[in-house]
C-alpha cells in the first residue's frame, strides 16, 4: 500500500451497501481512531467495527497477525455478550500496538445505575505491559473485556505507546499498562495488569490523554463544586453558575438529550433522562 500525501477518501466504509443483508445501507462512521500503525472505525451506530493498518500482536481484532490494507469487519470476534446485551462502541483508543474501545448500552435506570447506562471496555492487540487491563500478560487478536470494576461507568479513554486509562463518571481515574517514567500516576515504574485507581487527594478528573511515555489530564480542583453536586443541578441553575468548566451530566453528552431533576417520595434524587438514539 502506498503512501498518500492528502486526505484520501476510505471508499469501503463510505459507500452504499447494494448488497446482502445490509442493501440500501449507508456507512455512517460515529467513532474513529488511529494508533502507531493501525486505524479503527465503527458505524451503525457503533454495532459494526472495522480496522486497518499494520497486524502484528492481533492489534487488529481479526484473529491473525496480518496487515489489512483496507477496512475489515471485526464485529464478529467480539464476545458474544457483545451482540446479545446489544452494547454500542462509543469511544476508540488506540496505542501503540494496541486497541481499546468504550462500549455502552441502555439497561432500565434504578438506584446504583440512575443514568440508565452501563458501559464495558473492550481490548486486544499487544499485551506484555499489561496494557490490555485484562489481568494476564498475554497478546490478544481478538477482542477481550477489561477488567473495570462493574460498578463503575466510564466516560473517557485513552491509549499511549505502552498504557492505557479511563475516566468515570464521578472524576476517578484509572491508568494500566507500562509504569516507566510514572506515567500510570501511581508513585511508581510497576506495571499494573488491570486497571488501578490512581488515590489523588486533590483533583477530580474530567477527561485523560495517553501519550509515548507520559500522561496529561483535565481535572477540577477538590473544593470545587463537585461531579455529584454538578450532576444534581438543572440547566437553569448551571447556566448561573459562572466560571464552571464544563462536565459530563452523569452521561456523555451525546447521548443525553435533556435531563429534569425532581425529589423523589423516598426522598432521593431521581433523573428522568430522554435519550437521543444514536443514528
Amino acid at each position: 500500500m502506498r503512501p498518500q500525501w492528502e486526505p484520501t477518501l476510505v471508499t469501503k466504509l463510505s459507500r452504499t451497501r447494494k448488497e446482502g443483508n445490509h442493501a440500501g445501507e449507508n456507512h455512517v462512521v460515529t467513532v474513529i481512531g488511529a494508533g502507531h500503525a493501525h486505524s479503527l472505525a465503527a458505524f451503525d451506530a457503533g454495532r459494526r467495527v472495522y480496522t486497518w493498518g499494520r497486524g502484528a500482536h492481533g492489534r487488529l481484532g481479526t484473529r491473525r497477525h496480518l496487515n489489512k490494507s483496507e477496512p475489515t469487519e471485526i464485529t464478529h470476534h467480539f464476545p458474544p455478550s457483545f451482540a446479545q446485551k446489544e452494547y454500542v462502541v462509543t469511544q476508540a483508543a488506540l496505542g501503540g500496538a494496541h486497541t481499546v474501545v468504550l462500549c455502552e448500552r441502555i439497561v432500565v435506570p434504578h438506584l446504583t445505575n440512575p443514568w440508565g447506562v452501563e458501559t464495558r471496555l473492550f481490548a486486544w492487540g499487544h499485551g506484555f505491559n499489561g496494557q490490555l487491563g485484562t489481568d494476564f500478560i498475554k497478546h490478544l487478536s481478538t477482542p477481550h473485556k477489561v477488567k473495570m470494576p462493574k460498578w463503575e461507568r466510564v466516560v473517557n479513554i485513552s491509549a499511549g505507546k505502552s498504557h492505557s486509562t479511563a475516566v468515570t463518571i464521578y472524576g476517578q481515574l484509572y491508568t494500566w499498562g507500562k509504569g516507566w517514567f510514572g506515567a500510570l500516576g501511581h508513585g511508581d515504574e510497576e506495571i499494573r495488569i488491570a486497571p488501578t485507581l490512581v488515590e489523588s487527594t486533590s483533583n477530580m478528573f474530567l477527561k485523560v490523554s495517553a501519550g509515548n511515555m507520559h500522561t496529561v489530564a483535565l481535572s477540577l480542583r477538590r473544593g470545587a463544586p463537585s461531579r455529584r453536586y454538578i450532576d444534581k443541578l438543572d440547566k437553569e441553575t448551571m447556566d448561573s453558575m459562572k466560571g464552571t468548566p464544563p462536565v459530563y451530566l452523569g452521561l456523555p453528552r451525546q447521548t443525553c438529550k435533556a435531563i429534569k431533576v425532581r425529589r423523589g417520595r423516598s426522598g432521593l434524587l431521581e433523573e428522568k433522562m430522554l435519550r437521543e438514539r444514536r443514528l
